[in-house]
């Protein structure tokens, strides 16, 4: 903890925003994604784009991911529940 990950996440999510990186950054907590009952990464992300009401965001979101065109930035390890062996299941 500490260490200045999600502000590294932040300044890559940013320079991505200003075309200095050329995939589309996917924001990715894993502590959230530990207390939902989604078993596989994919459903989660789709989600968190149905959330901001995103048109057909499944396909853009797999789209994105087979194309290489996604940068997944996952954070929130450091957070996630040990004591049911969930930051095991997410590592």
């Amino acid at each position: 903890p500490g260490a200045g990950k999600t502000t590294f996440l932040k300044f890559v999510t940013i320079s991505a925003c200003r075309g200095q990186i050329s995939k589309i950054p996917i924001y990715t907590s894993l502590k959230e994604l530990s207390t939902t009952t989604e078993t596989s990464i994919l459903p989660f992300i789709v989600r968190q784009f149905e959330m901001c009401v995103f048109p057909e965001p499944e396909k853009f979101v797999k789209f994105l991911l087979k194309s290489g065109k996604a940068l997944v930035l996952f954070d929130a390890v450091d957070e996630v529940n040990a004591e049911r062996g969930l930051r095991r299941i997410v590592t």
